[in-house]
């Protein structure tokens, strides 16, 4: 009967290390980063779907910085109707992780 057991721990081990632990240390080197709120504008936005054994979607945006260097970064499902494409606004990230983004109103006339 313990014998059964075996297989769902080794599977549940199998799963802590392929996908638990690579996400927390890339949230450990996200928190040694520097907190950056920049001026940015927003470029472009996309939608990764996968399907091997459930269906799994990611959203990227793709920011551009005044001294025009780009970055990528993945943004939660509830966020991503907050970005329109050559939008301005504040960017506050830190390393690869996502934090807000606050959008310039233009003044209207």
């Amino acid at each position: 009967m313990v014998t059964a057991f075996i297989p769902v721990i080794f599977l549940g081990l199998l799963f802590a290390v392929v996908y638990l632990v690579p996400k927390w240390i890339q949230r450990q080197k996200d928190n040694r980063e520097e907190l950056i709120n920049t001026p940015a504008t927003v470029i472009s936005k996309r939608m990764n779907v996968t399907s091997k054994y459930i269906v799994s979607h990611t959203y990227h945006v793709s920011f551009i910085f005044p001294d025009q260097h780009k970055l990528e970064l993945k943004v939660p499902p509830k966020e991503l109707v907050n970005f329109v494409e050559d939008q301005q606004g504040q960017l506050q990230f830190q390393g690869e992780r996502f934090l807000s983004w606050n959008p310039v109103r233009e003044a209207s006339k």
